[in-house]
């Protein structure tokens, strides 16, 4: 596929995917589902209802994941370690945006993605000029931050990014080290909708660390990348023990395959916090559910 998911594909998973079968329906009133996916380590993909999709951090093969065959019209990188920035395992010919600078300094990223109306090929510009955006735009805007817990002398600097779309807020945060944020970064963090946080210890916060740092942003949907999983060959802490921290303060839910779905919150709607805790091998259709959709592409 192209694409790592379709538009119908995005509206028909939405449900089944991120609750647990199709008896929930959805609710055009708050907003277009934001499919994420992970494929392990710190490879994650985000692709919207309107079939733009981003990777973020591409893994080298050489630490046991497959290649997942997946193009993209953007890759971001948050730093340049070859488990976190291959981007020429990304398919297709996206943007490549990288968080660090040849000398490992942070650069200032504050743009847009967009594809307009009729365009074959999304624009990608500075978000401070004045400039026509569709309803659909991605925002991107890097936070800088510290690979390790020493301000940066052991192991450099680490750039988290801000993905906004469709009314959702998502932070992915690299190989963040440091075991507190500061007051500068947490105003940048503010009504963040889904952070993605390293739990394996080793190069990053460990899970009891993460865990703190879940309870400084306060966000209503966590997911934990960067841990020991059986095809990882780099030794990392597994996941449990940041489950075992962050203990009852947020509902855990295990996606079928790697993917779920997020959407903006209804102020109307009481509000969930979770841990979505997905795999990194992708769900595969039944065969009933294939011809089932087949059968709808024909009607």
């Amino acid at each position: 596929m192209s694409r790592i998911l379709s538009r119908n594909l995005i509206v028909s998973l939405t449900c089944l995917l991120s609750f647990g079968g199709p008896s929930q329906s959805l609710r055009a009133d708050v907003g277009k589902p934001v499919a994420v996916r992970w494929w392990g380590h710190a490879m994650v993909s985000i692709e919207t209802y309107w079939n733009t999709t981003i990777v973020i951090d591409p893994f080298s093969t050489k630490i046991g994941y497959v290649d997942p065959e997946i193009s993209s019209d953007l890759v971001l990188i948050t730093h340049e370690h070859p488990d976190h920035s291959n981007a020429k395992l990304v398919q297709g010919e996206p943007i490549v945006v990288r968080g660090l600078n040849n000398n490992g300094e942070m650069q200032q990223v504050h743009r847009v993605l967009d594809r307009l109306p009729n365009a074959a090929e999304p624009t990608w510009k500075d978000a401070r000029l004045r400039i026509a955006r569709s309803p659909h735009a991605v925002v991107v805007t890097t936070i800088a931050s510290w690979h390790d817990n020493q301000q940066g002398t052991k192991r450099g600097a680490n750039a988290m990014f801000l993905i906004e779309v469709d009314g959702v807020r998502i932070v992915h945060c690299g190989d963040l080290g440091q075991h507190q944020l500061t007051d500068d970064q947490l105003s940048q963090l503010q009504d963040v909708d889904l952070l993605i946080v390293p739990v394996g210890g080793v190069y990053t916060v460990d899970g009891p660390q993460a865990a703190d740092l879940v309870r400084q942003v306060n966000p209503r949907t966590v997911m934990p990348i960067h841990y020991k999983t059986p095809d990882l060959s780099i030794d990392l802490q597994p996941v449990h023990l940041f489950l075992d921290a962050i203990g009852s303060e947020y509902d855990v839910v295990r996606p079928l395959g790697n993917t779920f779905a997020i959407r903006a919150p209804n102020p109307k709607e009481p509000t969930s916090r979770r841990v979505m805790l997905p795999g990194y091998v992708p769900w595969t259709m039944p065969e009933e559910l294939a011809e089932l959709f087949s059968r709808k592409d024909a009607a």
